[in-house]
């Protein structure tokens, strides 16, 4: 009954959402359909990997919380969205970027790959703990995400056109690629993938096929290859990559499930799910830092282990009832006002907005919202937002002037 429930719900927020928005790419969509099939294909493939079977009362709490996350951005587009929608193009819009911001980018780039040469030669191997860390924090991070915002601004702009900015243009993207590869943490180069992905077919004005997510299933064979080549030193073993992929895929619905089976406490610490904000605080006050990882280890089988709990149940077990509902509200407002400046024609907010959605399609593995680059895409999208509003004023009022 539960998958049933979740299925029924999943197809009538797809017709619902293209019904309102005149498109399939709505955050709701992309947290759904990813999960639903995750789901199936654990149902279908769990008992070959030994893990332990669906406790389908988990999959009820995710049917709560995709409607309580849709309904909140159906009020928020019936307050702030027109129904003026061009239902063949909603995107659509020219994209241009600005001669100043490539080169300011090439060197932002440049400073990265110099700093990700310093750490492999002076501080730790690539793939060592030691590495991720000085690369995972500090400038050279906050620069990495810089590029990964950018690199959506690249890839549709329409005026990079010259052999000189072409190769400026592929400077930076290799360098956002090299980034992602050497830090070795999957998660990054998946987010990374997708998002370019979502860009392209959005800008494109293209719906994602059958053949191109069986392509991107069988690509994720291949990073998880790259990801523990470079961790191992040495190509690894086939067998390793295919059973880890598939781990990959499926354990956090089965953590979840067996976190509910066993009645595991919940509202453990409402904190972590807005953690960069909390250690803003800590900052400002001279505290310690608390990280974002979950250290919640749950059995999904015999000798089998996982710490992550997909979108809402990180959710739930974090914030508890009233704290998830809460934080659900928040993240569905954020990424519906991403979605409704989209459609508006704001270029900044849809580079945002697709890194949200490619986010939010890993939903079926963990929450990724409760992460400083998340703030950071948004800081930047209303920062650029700002300072474009400013030169069309000014350069309004020179005209107006002449």
């Amino acid at each position: 009954m539960a998958i049933f429930l979740l299925a029924l719900e999943t197809l009538l927020f797809i017709a619902l959402d293209r019904k309102i928005y005149g498109t399939f790419y709505t955050p709701t969509i992309f947290l759904s359909v990813p999960y639903l099939c995750i789901v199936f294909v654990f149902i279908l493939f769990a008992d070959n990997f030994n893990f332990y079977p669906l406790y389908l009362p988990s999959v009820y709490i995710w049917c709560i919380g995709l409607a309580l996350y849709w309904l909140v951005g159906y009020i928020l587009s019936l307050c702030l969205l027109r129904k003026n929608i061009n239902n063949k193009t909603p995107f659509k819009q020219v994209i241009y970027m600005p001669q100043g911001v490539l080169v300011f980018s090439s060197i932002i780039a440049l400073l990265t790959d110099l700093g990700l040469v310093y750490a492999a030669i002076k501080i730790a191997p690539i793939g060592s703990d030691e590495f991720k860390d000085f690369c995972g924090t500090g400038l050279i991070a906050h620069m990495a995400v810089y590029l990964r915002f950018v690199i959506l601004w690249l890839i549709c702009a329409n005026n990079v056109v010259s052999r000189r900015n072409i190769i400026l243009k592929w400077f930076v993207i290799l360098s956002t690629v090299f980034y992602a590869v050497t830090y070795s943490t999957k998660g990054s180069i998946v987010l990374l993938l997708l998002s370019v992905i979502i860009m392209r077919k959005i800008i494109l004005n293209k719906n994602v096929k059958i053949l191109q997510l069986i392509l991107l299933a069988i690509s994720s064979l291949f990073i998880f290859f790259v990801s523990y080549s470079i961790v191992f030193g040495y190509a690894a073993p086939l067998n390793f990559i295919f059973n880890h992929t598939f781990f990959y895929f499926v354990s956090s619905i089965a953590s979840f499930s067996q976190y509910c089976k066993i009645d595991a406490p919940i509202e453990i610490s409402a904190e972590i799910l807005f953690m960069p904000i909390v250690n803003f605080y800590y900052k400002l006050m001279g505290m310690p830092l608390e990280k974002v990882y979950s250290d919640l280890w749950t059995a999904v089988g015999p000798g089998i282990e996982s710490n992550v709990k997909t979108f809402f149940g990180t959710i739930f077990i974090y914030g508890g009832v009233w704290g998830g509902i809460f934080t659900v509200i928040v993240y569905s407002l954020v990424g519906h006002l991403l979605l409704v400046c989209s459609l508006k024609r704001n270029q900044f907010a849809l580079f945002s907005y697709c890194i949200c959605l490619a986010a939010l399609t890993l939903g079926w593995f963990d929450l990724f919202f409760n992460m400083i680059a998340f703030y950071e895409y948004i800081i930047f999208a209303v920062l650029l937002s700002l300072a474009h509003v400013v030169k069309k004023y000014y350069i309004w009022n020179v005209q107006k002037k002449y």
